[in-house]
């Protein structure tokens, strides 16, 4: 996913007392991987090598600034924020990696996923579910089911779970709005309340664009699915990243349904 897992990031940061206006450093950093005996490093890069000099954890969202999510991330822990992801709904094991902090995961998410665990921060915090959902409080694709007759034989009951604070929930809300609004999301506005974030892996080969309006969430990922292919010249001859086709698409889909309603 990129960093379209920084939510995650975030949520837990913001769970355990680190303030979305601390201020962190963008600059090159190394880590060490813990158990390699100190001969494996995890080094994050900025895209392009652009650094800030320093950034609050807000900003650094809005940015996507990967130094400063490297280090929250790890100064967090990445097992609480495995933890996080998977009660907001990730339903594929999510790697505890140094590198994960950046969505660089062992075993890849599914978009259907993202979007669910993304609807948590939409619905304040609560991850949305029901009786008639997928396995393990995943989402729901059936409303009810009835015999030939048209007798209902079941029906959805929504079922509700607090996954991360309310407080915390919109507080992300506020954060990721801006992304749209002035950072890496912005193709994505369509002219009322949207928030979101981009993902881009390394060499382009996944672009991502996850986000929600008021009444929906949407995940939009873009890449080959047969092989894994870096997209680098894909976008008029520049990069597929997730602020170009991913937002551009999702913008699209959305202002479509706005205009149904």
């Amino acid at each position: 996913p990129g960093s379209s897992f920084k939510p995650f990031v975030l949520a837990t940061a913001l769970k355990n007392g680190i303030g979305s206006g601390s201020v962190w450093a963008s600059k090159q950093k190394e880590f060490t991987v813990p158990n390699s005996g100190g001969k494996e490093k995890f080094i994050p890069n900025n895209n392009e090598g652009a650094y800030a000099g320093s950034l609050s954890l807000a900003e650094a969202t809005v940015q996507s600034d990967n130094s400063v999510y490297a280090e929250v991330g790890i100064t967090v822990g990445t097992r609480k924020v495995a933890r996080t992801a998977r009660k907001m709904g990730i339903r594929t094991p999510v790697s505890h990696n140094l590198a994960m902090t950046l969505g660089g995961l062992e075993q890849g998410v599914t978009p259907l996923d993202m979007a669910h665990a993304y609807e948590t921060i939409a619905e304040h915090g609560e991850r949305i579910s029901g009786t008639l959902a997928a396995p393990d409080l995943g989402p729901v694709g059936i409303e009810s089911v009835k015999s030939y007759k048209g007798k209902v034989l079941k029906k959805n009951r929504r079922i509700e779970r607090q996954a991360i604070p309310a407080g915390v929930a919109d507080e992300m809300r506020g954060i990721m709005e801006q992304v749209v609004q002035r950072g890496t999301g912005k193709a994505a506005a369509v002219g009322q309340f949207a928030a979101g974030k981009t993902g881009t892996t390394d060499s382009f080969g996944d672009a991502w664009f996850v986000g929600f309006t008021e009444q929906y969430t949407a995940a939009v990922w873009v890449g080959y699915p047969d092989e894994l292919k870096y997209m680098k010249t894909e976008f008029g001859g520049d990069p597929v990243m997730g602020g170009t086709f991913p937002a551009e698409i999702w913008h699209d889909f959305m202002t479509a349904a706005i205009s149904i309603d």
